[in-house]
């Protein structure tokens, strides 16, 4: 991580050797995580041994967001090489894990991500608010205290979504924009104070696109 945002992009070289490597490590931990939550339940996910497994999840996160935050000149490349193989990784998993096993750096990577290369994604955010909308929703809905790392990181990839990628949010079906509406509606009605700010901003700079 240090040598990564002391290099910055040429980093590519040491991070193009370990990448698929990475990305296969950071499946079988889930796959495992996901067969402890069969055979223990939610319970699982507080043992030392998962909670292990979410760390290393969490660093190679850590680990790609930082690269893509210094590949300044080659975002092509970077969209092109890194962002597919990710994607597949941690998309499909974090939609298909229970509450507790999603972690909320899923939704910041990808923010920073769509932050940093802009339209370049925008055939990806169909499939980025399939995987990761309606479930962190359903999570961050039920009570307003729960999940607060989630509700930060959630309303982050909106709000980087619809300032970076808007003509991707028109081409979204009627039922799937509007509960993207909602969401920023139900955000500045929110009892933190934060939150009901960066609601605001989002309704403001949604207008403002529109």
């Amino acid at each position: 991580m240090a040598a990564c945002s002391s290099i910055g992009y040429p980093f590519l070289v040491q991070i193009g050797r370990i990448y698929m490597d990475m990305l296969s490590l950071y499946k079988i931990c889930s796959e495992m995580i996901a067969a402890a939550v069969i055979t223990q339940g939610p319970i699982a996910t507080k043992t030392p041994l998962i909670r292990g497994m979410r760390t290393i999840k969490k660093e190679i996160l850590k680990l790609v967001e930082t690269f893509v935050s210094k590949s300044e000149d080659n975002q092509q490349q970077v969209m092109g090489n890194l962002i597919p193989p990710l994607f597949d990784a941690i998309l499909g998993d974090y939609s298909k894990s229970i509450d507790l096993a999603r972690d909320a750096e899923v939704l910041s990577v990808t923010a920073s991500i769509i932050t940093k290369l802009r339209e370049l994604l925008l055939d990806l955010i169909p499939p980025i608010l399939s995987a990761v909308f309606e479930p962190t929703l359903s999570m961050i809905s039920k009570d307003l205290s729960e999940f607060p790392e989630h509700r930060v990181a959630f309303f982050k990839l909106i709000g980087a979504i619809n300032e970076c990628c808007f003509p991707a949010l028109l081409k979204l079906p009627p039922a799937q924009f509007k509960l993207f509406v909602d969401s920023i509606v139900w955000a500045f009605k929110h009892t933190m104070r934060d939150i009901g700010e960066t609601g605001l901003q989002i309704c403001l700079d949604l207008l403002v696109s529109a």
